[in-house]
């Protein structure tokens, strides 16, 4: 990880079309409350922004946003989009065949289209 990160590109795939899908899948999580209040019970993150002007800008000015969506991007990483050798699942380093269903489970139907 970057000494003083900007963003979150260190915490995100390389392949266009997996950072697409890695964005949807953190807005998906950010629209739930029951992943997000597990998300705040596992990393201890308060921080909400706040509908105060001035108080918006003292977040901005000492980074909350910024350090929030990092713990955010690195919960989201471990327990829901996945990690591959240490890294951010992305097309290059992506797991194949290690697919098993569950227990009672065929895979996928056959009626999928």
């Amino acid at each position: 990880m970057p000494d003083d990160p900007k963003d979150l590109s260190d915490l995100m795939p390389k392949h266009p079309i997996m950072v697409g899908a890695w964005v949807g899948s953190l807005e998906f999580l950010l629209s739930r409350d029951d992943m997000m209040d597990q998300f705040r019970s596992d990393t201890g993150q308060t921080w909400k922004p706040s509908n105060i002007p001035i108080a918006r800008m003292i977040d901005d000015a000492v980074g909350l946003p910024l350090r929030f969506f990092r713990a955010l991007a690195v919960w989201h990483n471990e327990h829901v989009w996945g990690m591959a050798n240490g890294k951010v699942m992305d097309i290059g380093n992506m797991p194949a065949g290690d697919w098993t269903p569950e227990p009672g489970e065929d895979g996928p139907s056959k009626d999928a289209v």
